[in-house]
């Protein structure tokens, strides 16, 4: 097989962002489905999956410095109409959003990528991911359209169709796989 030395970082990007969308509805599935009685496993696939999801949106909306931050990727003469269009998506006037975005690469660099040896022990504040998921959506929209139609292989125009429809075909799965642990009963320690 041979393999480009180069991803496309606008389709990376765009597959970055399916990768948080789906980690984030994984999460709620998860939330939904399998907290009562609280096990160790779920507790720990549900942390896990908070952490896939900041990660993988800080790719694309997190830090500059990125291959796929869409600011590198979209047109310098469009940046400031797609900022536009994130901020209305998710309702923020700009200095809210650039609280939620310290917030999002803050966890990212305390927590989820990196060890910060002076944070809390336990972790005190979890993101609230639906500007994350406006922001995200505006994102793609914008990116998929400049992605050449020879590159798309594949990919939905639709994210939210696209990572709904993922994690929808999950659900069956963990329901069954919760059911059979539930009967086991607790086993978080009590503090």
């Amino acid at each position: 097989i041979s393999m480009p030395n180069n991803l496309n970082p606008i389709r990376e990007a765009l597959l970055c962002l399916l990768r948080f969308q789906i980690a984030v509805r994984l999460k709620r599935l998860l939330v939904d489905v399998a907290s009562d009685p609280p096990q160790t496993f779920w507790n720990y696939v549900i942390g896990s999956q908070t952490d896939h999801a900041v990660i993988e949106w800080c790719k694309v909306l997190g830090g500059q410095d990125q291959h796929t931050h869409w600011h590198r990727l979209v047109k310098e003469s469009d940046r400031a109409e797609v900022l536009a269009a994130i901020l209305g998506a998710t309702k923020l006037p700009r200095p809210d959003w650039e609280v939620y975005w310290s917030s999002m690469t803050g966890y990212r660099n305390k927590r989820a990528a990196h060890a910060d040896t002076d944070a809390p022990f336990f972790v005190t504040h979890y993101p609230e991911f639906d500007p994350a998921l406006a922001a995200s959506t505006v994102v793609f929209d914008k990116l998929y359209d400049l992605l050449p139609e020879d590159q798309l292989g594949g990919l939905n125009s639709s994210l939210d169709k696209w990572a709904g429809t993922f994690v929808g075909n999950m659900r069956p799965i963990v329901i069954s796989a919760f059911n059979g642990s539930k009967v086991l009963g607790t086993n978080v320690p009590k503090p």
